[in-house]
C-alpha cells in the first residue's frame, strides 16, 4: 500500500539549538519551548493526517464516505449474496474455517450483535474495493490495454489476460484467486451496479488462475507442468472459469 510522503520536522530540537548557552537544557525552558509550538506541532499532525490517512488506501469511515460521494458511489447498502459467513455444510452461504497459508480460504464470524437482515453497509474493506472500482469506471476508455490495467489494479493482479472466445466475445484472464466480494464484483451481485470497465457491444466472462503457478503447456509465460503426489506444492493450478 502506497503511503504518501511527508517530511516531519522536529521543531522543539530546531528551537533548543536557537537559544542561548545559558538556557539550554534547563527544565522551565524546555517545557517553555513545549508550549510555544504546541500549537505548531498539532497544525503539523493535522497536515500529515491530511496528507497520508485521508486517501483511498488510508482513510477509515465517514472519510472513505467523502470519498464516495466525490467519485459518484455512495456506501449504501450491499445484499448477502455477496457475502459468505463461517457456517455449516449445506448452507448456499456458509463458508469456511481459514487458513494460515491462504488467505483467500475461509469466511468471517457473523457477530451476535450484527445486522440481521438480508443487507448491510459493506464494511471499510469492502468500500474501497467498490470505490476503486468506480474510480477506474469514471477514468476508462474500455480499450484492452486500460481493461487489463484496470483489472491489475483493482484486483492487485500481477496478470491479466484477454482472449476472443468467439464474436464480439472476450475472456479475462485474472491472474489471483479471487475473494467472494471480488467475485461479486465482477457479476454485479450484492446490489452492486456494473462498476468494471466494459466494451459496448462486448460479452464478457472471467477466469482466474495463480500467475505464479498456472498448468499450461511449454511456451505458456509461468507454466508449471504436472505435481509431485508427495510434494502438495509442486506442479502447476489450473485455471478456473468463473460464472
Amino acid at each position: 500500500m502506497a503511503v504518501n510522503q511527508f517530511v516531519i520536522r522536529d521543531y522543539v530540537n530546531e528551537a533548543r539549538a536557537l537559544i542561548t548557552e545559558q538556557f539550554r537544557g534547563q527544565p522551565i525552558m524546555d517545557k517553555y519551548l513545549r508550549l510555544l509550538l504546541s500549537g505548531v506541532l498539532d497544525v503539523q499532525e493535522v497536515l500529515r493526517q491530511l496528507q497520508q490517512q485521508r486517501s483511498i488506501d488510508t482513510a477509515v469511515g465517514a472519510q472513505l464516505d467523502v470519498i464516495g460521494d466525490i467519485v459518484g458511489q455512495p456506501r449504501g447498502l450491499v445484499t448477502a449474496e455477496l457475502f459468505k459467513y463461517f457456517g455449516f455444510t449445506g448452507h448456499p452461504l456458509a463458508g469456511s474455517f481459514g487458513s494460515l497459508d491462504d488467505p483467500t480460504v475461509g469466511s468471517v464470524w457473523y457477530s451476535l450483535n450484527g445486522p440481521t437482515g438480508i443487507s448491510r453497509e459493506p464494511s471499510d474493506e469492502e468500500y474501497r474495493l467498490i470505490l476503486k472500482a468506480k474510480i477506474i469506471k469514471n477514468r476508462t476508455l474500455a480499450r484492452p490495454e486500460d481493461v487489463i490495467e484496470a483489472y491489475r489494479f483493482l484486483f492487485g493482479a500481477s496478470k491479466v489476460t484477454i482472449d476472443q472466445i468467439g464474436t464480439a466475445s472476450v475472456r479475462i484472464g485474472i491472474g489471483k484467486i479471487l475473494t467472494t466480494v471480488e467475485r461479486g464484483l465482477l457479476f454485479n451481485l450484492g446490489g452492486v451496479d456494473s462498476l468494471l470497465p466494459k466494451t459496448v457491444g462486448v460479452s464478457y466472462s472471467y477466469s482466474e488462475f495463480s500467475a505464479n503457478r498456472v498448468f499450461a503447456t511449454e511456451g505458456f509465460p509461468n507454466a508449471v507442468g504436472v505435481g509431485d503426489i508427495n510434494d502438495p506444492t509442486s506442479g502447476g493450478i489450473l485455471s478456473n472459469l468463473l460464472t
